[in-house]
């Protein structure tokens, strides 16, 4: 008898059929797209280039100026290359060190450790995100020595694993080896083991032996060489610490293989210092008078192209920049200049920073880091320090102008204008008269209109006690004072300041900046105050300069081509002084980096030091730049102030103290002569 099946079984069968259609789908899309893999690997092309010559090929990127001058290459320092066989007569405990760390499966894989991208791949996915890398020694060489590309793609991927593959088979262990260790980073422009070893501590592999501390510092390096920076930060001191103290356990361990040190070893190094010594750093380094607008490219780079240091070291850019050489040299010679510190009467703990850039374009033209600059120092000129009473013109002058409609001629006491306190710089009844004003509300808005971050402090003081907080607290390197000054000569614009024009790489295509980081050829202009108001406090920066009755006279010599502002602190710590011409801003500023307990009367700074600076500054400025002494033209539409009414002998009347009357004639007197 036949039985019906129910409609339970018609669906059990419906199911297993559809699962089985399922599997076999899948399977059929895995072996296509084995297959898929397949063709694409072996139609990849790889390029060829033999690792015994890999000593007379250039990686590094070349800085250019604006009419395609080669300037500077980044990442030439001297490569000094050691074969394998010369490591192993005193440091083969280093070789070991650097297979233990970085590709501890070196020796038993084809190049390719598909064990370790499957223990990475599953740790990576735990971790929600990076926790450990699948790169292979053979990998990295494939990728930074001989593909040299950074694009993260999946078909650069495959050109990585197939180098990979291909030179294992073409040049064996011992030359990839060879080739990683004499072409790896370790920060401060250091490449190759030799030269890290020399810069770091001062001894050649050729014939010094590494101490075992010694050797895990430079095995850690490789893995973050800017973030782990023995000569940075003390941040990246700390981080390079407990790095080196991680390779030191690693080194330790017996879990699979023979250990390097002992336990005994390991605990007693890792109570070591670092132990580098900046006098290698500045015996091996070369001194170059670009390094520190080279620094601030590399940043730059960083931020709005995503090039990394590492990128920029190997893959041979071509970046166009700003760059004025002929002006860098002078400030580099400048700031080397110690006769002329010695003449200010300054000792070698002052220190100081200057941009020099051009307002219409915001690009910059010459970076100067700190006195006797080099590779690897920090560069003063990006450094906020306090602004003191530098950023005056913007949070006093330009706000008050434009909230107040008034200008140099308004009354702000009995006896004087606003010009004439400005010119003068009498702080305290400058200061006295701003209270009145009420415009703290206003003065932030302007700062942060130039991004210029305000410390939360501020918002707390009142509008009595907010133009010392200000001066006292809020910090600005020299840069943004260049960038925030270029508002005078553009009329009330904001240009962007920047070092990189374009960049194009080792195939001539040109590098896109990230979204939000485009710049045009303008700076991308940002209107921050009127074309009247930064022309009113223009003609009081510039008579700040001009009038002999200015504390700055004396030391620029009432140049009228120039106008600008001094800044500095009651504690004499910073001296500043920002000026620009029509076509070039200058931020200079000097300050005390040695300890509070070191310090005298040859640290302590006023206008005279800064203002000195500069003037010496702009004479060299104008030698390189004819242009630079242009005269500052009014533009269309603007109409200069003008007296609000002559003074005449009557009003000496007004006041009962003789001292009083004497006073307030002189200044009637000094009012109608400028009539």
């Amino acid at each position: 008898m036949y039985i019906y099946p129910t409609r339970k079984t018609v669906h059990s069968r419906k199911r297993r059929g559809l699962r089985t259609k399922l599997f076999l789908s899948f399977c059929l899309f895995v072996t296509a797209f084995i297959i898929l893999l397949f063709i694409l690997y072996e139609a990849t092309p790889i390029p060829t280039l033999p690792l015994n010559k890999l000593n007379e090929v250039d990686f590094s990127s070349t800085i250019y100026d604006q009419r395609k001058n080669e300037i500077s290459r980044i990442g030439d320092q001297s490569t000094q290359y050691i074969t394998l066989k010369q490591m192993e007569k005193h440091n083969s405990l280093l070789i070991k060190a650097f297979v233990r760390v970085e590709d501890e499966r070196f020796y038993e894989h084809n190049g390719i450790d598909y064990q370790g991208m499957m223990r990475a791949t599953w740790r990576n996915l735990l971790a929600f995100g990076k926790a450990e890398g699948a790169s292979t020694i053979t990998m990295q060489v494939a990728r930074n020595m001989v593909l040299q590309d950074r694009e993260k793609s999946f078909l650069r991927k495959f050109k990585e694993l197939k180098v990979a593959s291909h030179i294992e088979k073409e040049f064996g262990k011992r030359k990839i080896l060879e080739a990683y260790l004499n072409f790896i980073s370790f920060g401060n422009q250091i490449k190759g083991v030799q030269m890290a070893s020399k810069i770091y501590f001062g001894k050649d592999l050729l014939k010094d032996k590494l101490e075992p501390h010694e050797v895990a510092l430079l095995a850690g390096l490789p893995k973050a060489p800017y973030g782990y920076n023995p000569y940075g930060t003390s941040k990246n001191v700390n981080k390079a610490l407990k790095r080196r103290n991680v390779v030191l356990a690693k080194m330790a361990e017996s879990k699979n293989t023979a250990p390097l040190i002992s336990k005994s070893q390991k605990k007693k190094y890792q109570k070591e210092k670092l132990d580098v010594n900046r006098q290698f750093f500045y015996k091996y380094m070369r001194n170059r008078n670009y390094s520190a607008y080279q620094n601030y490219v590399r940043k730059e780079a960083k931020k709005r192209y995503g090039l990394s240091d590492s990128d920029l070291e190997n893959n041979g850019y071509k970046i166009i920049t700003g760059i004025q050489f002929t002006l860098q040299k002078n400030v580099y010679d400048l700031l080397n200049d110690d006769s002329f510190f010695n003449n200010l009467n300054l000792d070698d703990k002052v220190n100081a920073g200057v941009v020099i850039m051009q307002p219409r374009t915001g690009l910059i033209l010459a970076i100067g880091g700190g006195r006797h600059f080099k590779p690897g120092n920090q560069n003063w000129a990006l450094e906020n320090i306090y602004s003191g009473t530098a950023l005056r013109p913007f949070s006093i002058y330009a706000t008050a102008i434009e909230k107040k409609k008034i200008d140099e001629f308004t009354p702000a006491s009995t006896l004087f204008s606003l010009g004439d306190l400005v010119i003068k710089q009498q702080h305290q009844n400058l200061l006295s008269w701003y209270q009145k004003q009420k415009l703290m509300k206003s003065s932030i808005h302007s700062l942060e209109k130039m991004q210029i971050k305000i410390p939360s402090q501020l918002f707390k003081t009142n509008h009595i006690n907010y133009p010392l907080t200000m001066e006292n607290t809020l910090k600005v390197n020299a840069l943004k004072m260049a960038e925030i000054y270029s508002i005078f000569p553009n009329f009330g614009y904001l240009s962007k300041a920047h070092a990189i024009i374009k960049i194009y790489d080792k195939e001539g295509n040109e590098v896109p900046p990230k979204k939000g980081e485009e710049i045009d050829r303008k700076g991308n202009p940002k209107k921050v105050f009127t074309s009247q108001t930064s022309w009113n406090t223009h003609r009081l920066l510039q008579q700040i300069i001009a009038s002999k009755e200015s504390p700055v006279y004396p030391f620029i010599k009432g140049n009228s081509n120039l106008a600008g502002h001094p800044g500095t602190l009651d504690s004499r710590e910073v001296s500043w002084f920002v000026g620009y011409t029509p076509n070039l801003v200058g931020s200079v500023v000097l300050f005390n980096d040695g300890k509070e307990s070191t310090r005298d009367e040859k640290t302590k700074l006023g206008i005279k030091n800064s203002a000195s600076f500069f003037s010496r500054m702009m004479k060299e400025v104008s030698k390189t730049i004819p242009s630079a002494s242009l005269s500052f033209t009014k533009p269309k539409g603007i109409v200069d102030p003008k007296p609000k009414r002559v003074p005449s002998s009557k009003d000496v009347s007004k006041h009962d103290n003789i001292q009083k009357q004497e006073e307030y004639k002189n200044w009637i007197k000094s009012k109608l002569e400028k009539r």
